[in-house]
């Protein structure tokens, strides 16, 4: 079902960008919307990367290391849960969205089960811990409001857009 999304979320930036608050908005590319449901990376903890266990990719400590050698290491380290299908696939519904993100929740137990099940599978084979919230980790972000909406109008103007924007997904997402 991802083409379909891919397509939903296109048309969610139309709407977005062609209303009158538009301007106030930055796209993100269609490519580059994903979930982002492990965030085992951030700049301050590039030390904790090296310092659990010797690495394949690198002889540093981590502070001088650059992004693609990081990157390199989580993937290694990763790769045999790249490999294990049954639980890379989460079913996924729509629990709400606003003008910048859309956010999702597990369509059942089990599917919560099975993402809290990835997550600690993650964490242990990178021995990183995961710095998303549960809200964070189910969260697409489209859009981002580079300058403030403000003034009664745009705030009317964008309540508008976010009830489109939810009628839209209400419509169309599924499971």
């Amino acid at each position: 079902r991802g083409e379909p999304h891919l397509e939903l979320i296109r048309r969610i930036q139309t709407t977005l960008s062609s209303s009158p608050i538009g301007p106030l908005y930055e796209m993100v590319k269609p490519g580059c919307v994903c979930l982002n449901a492990v965030r085992l990376l951030d700049p301050l903890r590039k030390p904790e990367l090296f310092s659990r266990s010797s690495s394949v990719v690198t002889n540093s400590e981590g502070e001088d290391i650059d992004w693609e050698t990081c990157h390199a290491e989580v993937y290694h380290r990763l790769a045999a849960l790249f490999h294990s299908a049954p639980w890379t696939y989460f079913p996924l519904r729509l629990d709400r969205a606003d003008c910048t993100s859309i956010t999702l929740a597990p369509s059942g137990p089990g599917c919560r089960q099975a993402v809290s099940a990835w997550v600690k599978a993650v964490e242990e084979a990178t021995g990183l811990r995961n710095s998303a919230t549960g809200r964070d980790m189910l969260t697409l972000t489209f859009a981002f409001e580079v300058f403030p909406v403000e003034g009664e109008n745009a705030a009317q103007v964008r309540r508008d857009v976010v009830r489109e924007i939810k009628a839209l997904l209400d419509k169309e997402w599924g499971v």
